[in-house]
Formats: structure tokens, sequence, C-alpha cells
């Protein structure tokens, strides 16, 4: 590892500090913006990033970069089965929520990300949180199949996709009508199905890459006025289960993801209140719901290489969620 990449990681855990200012030769500690807690974060980035502790003496100690021998700098390129170093990762539905947190989650690994979604500023918001230069953002309304195709056509070879684009849908069985599968359906599995056949299609996938598809825990869970949700999630779940067939030639993983009740905008506009909420909540062992980031951290494995022998998976991650 060069020291002018561990300088760049380095700069990226300050807030208002410019890149610019920080040398070789620079005595961090006389940043203005340095602190025990900006200190703190570099400890805890040294070892998620590179899998070595450094002690709060040892950063003390050396007080500037060449004060880190180049053996201290090679330790901290130390083994790290997690890294999304040089990967090239799309996530769709990255406007908010469980997609918004992957993507972020995404750029502090390391990777190459392309994120897409319908809502352009929402999706800037998202670009905005992201480590790094290599950033790329494409509004895209994923119901289109026009639109899908042009989306292919732009993006380079993948390593990674996660598909996280969905719309939650409440409805009686004996009211749905036939716009209510169309509309649930669209987003749910043909966007990501239609999205994904393109990038085969146009030889996209790398070889040993990763796909992940955001599925539910609905699948396997009975809730009233859930039918057409549950049931694009299902179908989606089967799809993999297919696909997984298919690319596994090439080395191609193919794993879900099956969220319980994680707080996004998806569960909010269901009109449901913050006593709704609690009430549900005391039934889990956890007793919360989800957060975005309880699932991003699943989500950066399948995708890196420590996840390199599992495919056709679907894993469960709801803090003990009630089966009904």
């Amino acid at each position: 590892m060069e020291l002018k990449d561990f300088i760049v990681d380095f700069a990226d855990q300050f807030d208002e500090t410019d890149i610019s200012v920080i040398k070789a030769d620079t005595e961090f500690h006389n940043l203005d913006e340095w602190s025990s807690l900006v200190a703190m974060g570099v400890i805890a980035f040294i070892k998620t990033e590179y899998g070595k502790t450094i002690t709060g003496k040892k950063l003390c100690d050396s007080g500037r970069f060449v004060q880190f021998s180049s053996r201290e700098i090679n330790i901290m390129e130390a083994f790290n089965p997690f890294s999304l170093k040089k990967k090239s990762i799309l996530v769709t539905g990255a406007s908010s929520g469980i997609g918004k947190e992957i993507a972020v989650a995404c750029s502090k690994m390391g990777a190459n990300v392309f994120i897409t979604a319908r809502r352009e500023k929402l999706l800037r918001e998202t670009l905005s949180l992201m480590k790094g230069e290599q950033k790329n953002m494409f509004p895209v309304d994923l119901t289109s199949e026009e639109e899908i195709f042009q989306l292919s056509t732009l993006l380079p070879k993948l390593d990674g996709v996660v598909h996280c684009a969905g719309i939650g849908y409440s409805k009686l069985c004996r009211q749905v009508q036939s716009l209510d599968i169309e509309k649930v359906f669209s987003v749910n599995f043909n966007a990501p199905v239609l999205l994904q056949a393109q990038l085969l299609k146009q030889k996209k996938m790398n070889k040993s890459s990763s796909i992940v598809f955001i599925v539910s825990n609905a699948t396997s869970t009975a809730n009233i006025g859930n039918s057409i949700y549950c049931a694009s999630k299902g179908a989606l779940l089967a799809y993999a289960n297919c696909l997984k067939l298919e690319v596994a030639p090439r080395l191609i993983r193919v794993n879900c993801i099956s969220p319980g009740m994680v707080r996004t905008s998806l569960i909010t506009h269901e009109g449901l209140d913050e006593d709704n909420f609690k009430e549900d909540e005391s039934h889990y062992l956890f007793k919360r719901y989800g957060n975005p980031e309880d699932i991003s951290g699943l989500a950066l494995y399948l995708l890196s290489d420590a996840s390199s022998w599992m495919t056709g998976q679907n894993i469960e991650i709801s803090g003990g969620c009630p089966k009904l």
C-alpha cells in the first residue's frame, strides 16, 4: 500500500478539513479539526478497513504520517475479506431506506458505486453522503424497459448488484384488482428481473460477481392485507432460486436478504403511528424494528469475497421477528 493512498483514506475521517492540507509530513495533531473523537474514528477506521489495531498511544507518538514506517503501512494492508476496493457495484432503490444505506456503506468499503432510483433529488442526497470519488448516479424509472436498456448500456462491467428498489402495498384479498397487482409487481418483481436480464444479455456481469436481492421475511410470515406484497417478494425469491443455476458456470453468486420490519418510508407510508410501532416491536426478541444499517452489513458480506462459496441462500435478518 502506498502512503498517498493511506493519506486519502485517512482524510476521509475528517468532515471539514480539505485533503489538500494533509501531506506526508503534516503534524495531524495540529489540524484544527483534530480531537479525541477524530482520533477514535481513525482507530476504528484502521481496524475496519485494514483489520489492524492501532492504539491511542501509537497514534499520539507518531504525530506525522512519515513516522509510520513502511512496515507499519504494510501491516495496514492486512487481509480484509470484506473489502470492496476495485469492485464496481450497482445499487437500485438507493434514494432512501435500505438501498441508500447499502450504497453509502459500499462506498466506505472502497467500491466504485453506481446508484439508481426515480427521485433525482433524493438520489443526489445519497450521493453526497458517499465516500470517495468513484460514485455515479442514474435517475431511472425501472418500470420502463426502455430506461432499463439505457441504464444497462451506460454501466461498466459489474462485480455486484443489489436489487433494492421496491414498494409496500396493503389491500385485503377480497379488494384486490388487476391494477393493484400490476402496480406492485411492476416494481417489486418485473423491474429487478428485467434489469438483471439486460445486465446478463449485455454481458455486464463479471465472472465471480455477486447478485443480491432484497426480498422480505413477508414471504414466510402472513399478515392481513399484505397478500400482493408478499406474493411479489415470493415471486422474486423463486426467480432468484432459478437464476443461481443459470449463472453458476461463471461462478456468479445469487443470494437474497429477507429483512423483518425496518424503519423506512416503506412502512411509515402504511399509515401506522408510533403507538402501532411500539406495540408490534414489543413482540420482537430485541424489542425493536431494524434500521437500514442493520441490513447493510449483510449486503457487504454478500458482495465481498468473504462469501465466495455462498449462493442460492435466502438469509432472514429480523431481530427475532415472531412467526405468525
